[in-house]
């Protein structure tokens, strides 16, 4: 059994202090090529920790994301064997595959905000998702990009400042 310890932050809840506001449900993922070999449901801490156990053993790409993030690859493949084996994804733009991160205080690195459908892509299909909640005034949920518990014009901005942004593969 080898336990596979992350870090990582989604940019919308980041409160600075590497810390962020609220918890997060995770999906991490082990990938050979384009095949998906084990996929994990867990909880990003505040802190930006996570971790999952796996039976599974070899060298695999790893990506996470929240229910509300761009998934982000790790930058170089990891060899999962072992007791333990970990990641962070927050001391460089380039631990992600193609950078693709954004820095969110000056040397700390989180998952864009806004990917609210899980497409891989944040588009109008994203807003739509947004726009549903906020007329509806929920609360909390994937559309609360900044986690305050409320969806409105403060996620929006989250949202728009990320159109066009996509999961980048290694």
């Amino acid at each position: 059994m080898t336990t596979i310890n992350l870090k990582a932050y989604a940019q919308g809840v980041y409160s600075g202090n590497c810390q962020m506001v609220a918890e997060q449900p995770a999906t991490v993922k082990l990938h050979n090529g384009s095949e998906v070999i084990e996929t994990f449901e867990t909880t990003l801490a505040t802190d930006g920790t996570l971790s999952v156990e796996t039976s599974t053993e070899g060298i695999f790409d790893v990506s996470v994301r929240t229910h509300n993030t761009l998934e982000v690859f790790a930058a170089s493949k990891l060899n999962v064997s072992g007791a333990s084996v970990s990641y962070d994804f927050t001391t460089s733009a380039d631990q992600a595959a193609g950078s693709n991160q954004v820095e969110v205080e000056p040397g700390v690195f989180a998952m864009y905000s806004g990917d609210i459908d899980g497409s891989g892509e944040i588009n109008a299909l994203d807003y739509d998702a947004w726009v549903v909640d906020y007329e509806a005034f929920a609360e909390g949920g994937a559309t609360d990009l900044n986690g305050d518990g409320l969806v409105d014009a403060t996620d929006y901005v989250l949202y728009e400042a990320n159109i066009g942004k996509s999961v980048i593969r290694p």
